[in-house]
Parts: structure tokens; sequence; C-alpha cells
């Protein structure tokens, strides 16, 4: 009993401190969006200068055995017919590549769907799942007080966020999840979460590491005290928890105490490396990897005076950022797939940062400066 109030004091400790912050952020919100467009203007300025002549670029990846072709080969020696596991671990030590610790070896799930579809049929289920996902985008900023043009605007970022999934032509673990990750997002109200929660443990169960949109969800309803949406996210990680220690014990039977381990992950490519990271796996890359990078820093500004939707995108971009330039290998380019699809809808909201930074007023939820409301009319009815 001790140990259960101990507990929830400092759950009520950490819910008090979220919302001083919140306030804090409301009421200083104007200088921190001008303090944000400097960083901006200084990350921009490092990130063209690595684009002048004599800076050394990161070199390109050896030709070979890449982690493309590893994919395709288990697809497709499981649409023969023989088992994930031993295909997976035999593949995994056949090309060099390292079995231990045991989340070096994706999940099934990829393998099977692409396996039972076949690469046609799946490309044509993920470019559906890409087109309602832009739909649900424009109707969340619709719900956001989003001018139309952006609502409008936002379908086709979302579209466009996702084209690399369609360029790259071979899909992969990051794709799928990013997809279910954008989805869930759009999909999010405070009433109604069993769709976002759905979509996110779908999004886990392609990469074990789309784990923090599910603690971003039960954070959300700790701090809102809703027993009930606690209950929803708790059985969820509950469910993901199960499947992935059934994923490891399998893949620990299946090398039997043999193959490489990992070299592990500690490349520390810092900020402008994520965002290399970022641009080069990204629509972003297509008008050059040098305004790409200025592109995806209007991105990020505009999502911070995107209203209710910056407290449930802002925290997992800039989270997922900071784990790629401080765990990320130069080779873990696929990591920032994970938020390709959703992530360009900022760039739609940029105009809307610049008139907030420079007056004050342009921010969606019916306000027209920070902390205040504006009043709505009286209805008929």
């Amino acid at each position: 009993m001790l140990a259960a109030g101990h507990w929830g004091m400092t759950v009520e400790a950490l819910i008090a401190a979220s919302d001083r912050i919140r306030d804090r952020i409301a009421r200083h919100g104007v200088w921190l969006a001008r303090a944000a467009f400097v960083l901006a203007i200084v990350m921009a300025v490092e990130w063209l200068w690595g684009f002048m002549p004599g800076y050394a670029k990161p070199a390109p990846a050896p030709p070979g055995f890449g982690d493309r072709d590893l994919y395709r080969a288990i697809v497709d020696a499981v649409a023969a017919g023989k088992g994930y596991y031993e295909t997976a671990i035999a593949l995994h030590g056949a090309h060099g590549y390292p079995v231990d610790p045991w989340f070096t070896v994706r999940s099934p799930t990829f393998a099977l769907l692409m396996a039972k579809l076949g690469e046609d049929l799946s490309a044509t289920l993920a470019l559906a799942i890409l087109f309602v996902t832009a739909l649900a985008w424009s109707v969340a900023l619709d719900r956001a007080r989003m001018h139309p043009l952006e609502v409008i605007a936002a379908f086709f970022a979302v579209l466009a966020g996702g084209f690399m999934m369609f360029y790259i032509a071979f899909l992969n673990h990051e794709t799928w999840a990013s997809l279910c990750i954008a989805l869930g997002f759009a999909l999010w109200q405070p009433s109604r979460q069993f769709g976002t929660a759905l979509s996110f443990a779908v999004a886990c169960l392609f990469r074990e590491f789309a784990i923090v949109t599910l603690l971003l969800g039960l954070a959300g309803a700790v701090a809102c005290r809703d027993r009930g949406r606690v209950a929803l996210w708790l059985g969820v990680l509950a469910f993901v928890a199960v499947f992935y220690g059934w994923h490891a014990l399998n893949v620990i039977d299946a090398r039997d105490g043999g193959g490489l381990t990992s070299q592990g992950w500690d490349g520390r490519i810092g900020p402008i490396g994520a965002m290399y990271t970022y641009v080069s796996n990204s629509i972003y890359r297509a008008g050059g990897m040098a305004i790409g990078g200025v592109l995806m820093l209007m991105t990020m500004l505009g999502w911070l005076v995107a209203g209710r939707l910056a407290w449930r995108v802002v925290p997992v971009t800039l989270g997922w950022l900071a784990v790629i330039a401080i765990f990320s290998r130069p080779d873990n380019i696929y990591w920032s797939n994970l938020i390709v699809i959703w992530f360009p809808v900022g760039l739609v909201l940029f105009p809307r940062f610049v008139v907030f930074a420079l007056t004050g007023r342009g921010l969606p939820d019916g306000r027209t400066r920070v902390g205040k409301v504006r009043p709505r009319p009286l209805s008929a009815g």
C-alpha cells in the first residue's frame, strides 16, 4: 500500500510539473518561437556550410549485399514455404549480419505480409493506407481549426511524405510502421483513442522502436487522469510485450548459441547527422540535400504552432531525432523512415509560424494570442 501511495504521489507530481511547463510555454510562446527561429537559422547556416566546396561529405555506402537484399531474400524464402526464423538466422549468418541481441533479427510481421500478398499487392495496400492517412490528416487539421488551404495542402503533404516509399520500390519494416503511426496520429482524439491505439500497436508489430508512440499515449492518458484510457494503453503495451517476448524466444532458439553479435548503437552522429539521415531518406531530397535540410528546419518550426496536434507530434519527432543523433550509426539511415510520411505536414504550417513569431497571432484552436481564447458567438440553437 505504501509503494502504491508513493507511486501515485510521483505520478501526481509529474502531472503537476507537466501542467506548469505547458503553462509557461503558453505565457511565453511568442518569445520561445522567436528563440526557436534563431536556433533554426543557426542550424541552417551550419547545414549549408556542409555543402560548401572542400567540406568533407559522408562517404557513400559501399556496394554489395545490403539490408534491402537481406529482407528481400527472407521474403522470397518465406514465400517458398520455408520457416521464418530458420531462414532469417541462416541468411543473417551467410551475409555477415548479427543475430545477437535478439532484436537485430526483425519480427516476422513484414516478411509474412509480403510473402502472403506479394510485392505488387503489398504496394497497392500501402498506397491505399497512405491515401486514407492523407485524408485523415486533412480532417485532423480541419478539427484543429486550420485554414482551408492548410487542410487541403496537408493532404498533399502526406502523399508527398509517402512518395519515398514507392520511390524506393521495395517496402520495408520501417515504412509500414510509419504508415501506421501516421494514421494513428491523424485519428487521435481525446474521447476516442481505440483507433489510434490499434494503429500504434500494428506499427510496433513491424518495428519494436515504435513503442515510443504507446508510451506517449499512456503518458497522455495518465496526465488526463482517464482510467479507461490508461487501461487501454496498458493493455496494448502488454500485448506488444508478449509479442516481442515470443519473438525473442524464437530468435534465441533458432540461433542455438551461434551467430555474430551487433557492433552496438553508439554512432553519436549529432543533430546535423540526424538531419542528413532524415533528408536523404525523405521527399526533401528531391530538391537537393542543401535545400532539403532548410525545408526540414522550416517544417519543424511549423509543427510548433500546430495547436493540439503539436502535443502529439513534436515530442515524438524531437525525441526520435535525438535517438538518431545519439545512437544511430551512419548506416542506420532507415531509422528516419519512422517519421518521413507525416512530418512534411509541418511545412504547410510554416507561414502560420512566421505570423505568430512576428505578431503573436495565428495560433489555431480559437486563440488569437498565447493564453487568449477568442470568444465564440452564441448559436441560435
